[in-house]
């Protein structure tokens, strides 16, 4: 499962060592999901979107269904277009990136996200 915590109010939050920005969805661990739950200067989600995805291409590679694809397997049949991605959330683009085994922390904002997607497409043979 994968966490995010975002800071709503102040300008840079320091925690175990991670670097939180204001309303900046930043990939955090466990560790640091559970220390700032509780805390009403920050928003925490747990990405359960991200662990169905992995799930779902983990029970279709256990059924055969990923027939001579290997570790970058797409998360989708067909190529996404730019203008497709741009119009998802930014959730829904780190799950695909995830999807595709890519760096969900070297992109910073949506174009990037945007950028890294249709890279990792084409590198799958999409």
């Amino acid at each position: 499962m994968e966490f995010t915590a975002k800071l709503i109010k102040g300008q840079t939050y320091d925690v175990h060592g991670k670097v939180l920005r204001k309303d900046e969805e930043t990939p955090v661990s466990k560790e640091i999901y559970d220390y700032l739950q509780d805390n009403k200067h920050f928003e925490v989600k747990a990405n359960v979107l991200s662990e169905k995805l992995k799930e779902q291409k983990t029970t279709e590679e256990d059924q055969g269904e990923g027939k001579g694809k290997g570790k970058n397997e797409p998360p989708y049949a067909e190529a996404l277009t730019e203008d497709e991605l741009k119009k998802m959330q930014k959730d829904e683009l780190e799950s695909i990136i995830v999807g595709f085994d890519g760096d969900v922390a070297s992109v910073r904002n949506n174009e990037e996200r945007v950028a890294l997607i249709l890279k990792l497409q084409t590198e799958a043979g999409l």
